[in-house]
């Protein structure tokens, strides 16, 4: 009878750490000692260095709409993940794939019934902020932020901000390298305060707040670097998590005006707002001249990770509709002259819009036959996939995500 050798605990931490999430919480019932080693935080750590330095695979996450609004029924949303494995020498035929739709838990008035997220209301909606580390930030039409890992099927709901009754606000989420644990950053503003002369606006200053995930709760933060002598920053949207920084488009606007007219007449400047957990502050990054030329028509703008640099890419709706432009620098709080006009592309006929970034020449797209497509920029090359019903509505977002057995708990 041939004899088995015992296995050390090393070799198990290996083994067990290039395990998918899904595994691993089944195999947490085969041993008290494995149950012990999932769940610690430095297991959770190795874990996913692992995935996320995994080249060979990714996964995408798409939101989708399924059901369309009408006299009988409300809009259906469905939350799905792509999966995307390459193998051998990386080409279009060594690429496999698979689909999963994530399942929902009801909870605080969200109604969900398995992977359907119904939305109520018109305005209604579920809009995916970003993603890290396998925790997806989303904002429910509930008026509730929420972290979700699908993996490990934990869900939080996040508790009131410290910017009470703002007029509106952006958030993000990332991991603060300092303090090592997952935070949520605001940036509200107050609109605007009319004094002696009833037409004139003095546009209230931007408050800022933190949340921080292993104390569950928020503090203020300073804004100082949010404003010059004469105007403030505001974001609005936010785009980019990245080693510590949090990346927000915004623009520049006066802190005073006489009237409404003016301010309606005035041409915001165009800038990309920082926060850097390293020492703690806003910053502000210049964009390309062109962003801040009429004549350019950028619109729909990200900024994403190029080969370990900062790049942004968008469509311009006057060159030719469609058109894809890329412009990288590695001088993020430089001036406008750091950015290098990567590529600008010929109109791309088979694809409506970019969903996100992947590797250096990959972009998910939708088809404007509502599928979900992978278009190589060098080589002009689609790859479709079996995500359908993307020509139903503009409800639709991208983004591009990592398996993790990280807790949205706060556990440190």
């Amino acid at each position: 009878m041939v004899g088995f050798c015992k296995i050390t605990e090393e070799i198990v931490m290996q083994i067990l750490s290039r395990t998918p999430p899904k595994s691993l919480m089944r195999f947490k019932c085969i041993h008290k000692s494995w149950y012990s080693m999932i769940n610690d935080p430095q297991f959770a750590a190795k874990h996913l260095h692992f995935y996320k330095n995994a080249s060979s695979s990714t996964a995408f996450l798409v939101k989708r709409p399924v059901i369309l609004r009408s006299e009988t029924s409300n809009e259906n949303v469905v939350l799905s993940y792509l999966r995307l494995e390459t193998y051998g020498n990386g080409d279009d035929e060594d690429l496999h794939f698979g689909v999963e739709d994530l399942i929902f838990p009801s909870c605080k008035g969200l109604k969900a019934r398995g992977q359907f997220i119904e939305l109520p209301g018109r305005d209604d909606s579920v809009y995916i902020i970003s993603h890290c580390d396998g925790i997806i930030f989303l904002t429910l039409y509930t008026g509730n932020l929420f972290l979700y890992n699908p993996a490990i099927k934990e869900f939080k709901i996040i508790p009131a901000s410290c910017c009470h009754d703002c007029f509106w606000s952006m958030v993000g989420f990332g991991y603060d390298l300092k303090c090592k644990d997952y935070i949520i950053l605001e940036i509200a503003s107050y609109g605007e305060t009319n004094y002696d002369d009833p037409r004139r606006l003095i546009v209230d200053p931007p408050k800022a707040g933190v949340y921080t995930l292993g104390i569950d709760s928020w503090r203020e933060i300073k804004t100082d670097h949010l404003q010059t002598e004469d105007t403030y920053f505001w974001p609005t949207a936010f785009d980019l998590y990245s080693k510590g920084i949090f990346y927000w488009f915004g623009y520049e606007e006066k802190k005073e005006f006489l009237d409404d007219m003016e301010r309606c007449e005035e041409t915001n400047k165009q800038v990309m707002i920082l926060y850097d957990t390293g020492d703690g502050l806003f910053h502000i990054a210049m964009l390309p001249d062109s962003f801040n030329e009429p004549a350019c028509g950028v619109h729909d703008i990200h900024v994403a990770l190029f080969n370990k640099s900062i790049a942004l890419y968008g469509f311009s709706i006057f060159e030719s509709i469609h058109s894809i432009q890329i412009w990288v620098t590695d001088d993020i709080r430089g001036v406008e002259e750091s950015w290098t006009k990567y590529l600008s592309l010929e109109p791309v006929d088979a694809v409506r819009r970019s969903l996100a970034f992947w590797k250096m020449d990959e972009v998910l797209m939708i088809a404007k036959d509502g599928r979900v497509v992978l278009y190589n920029l060098l080589t002009g090359k689609l790859k479709y996939f079996p995500i359908h019903g993307l020509h139903l509505g503009d409800d639709i977002q991208g983004i591009v995500c990592v398996d993790s057995i990280v807790s949205v708990e706060g556990k440190q």
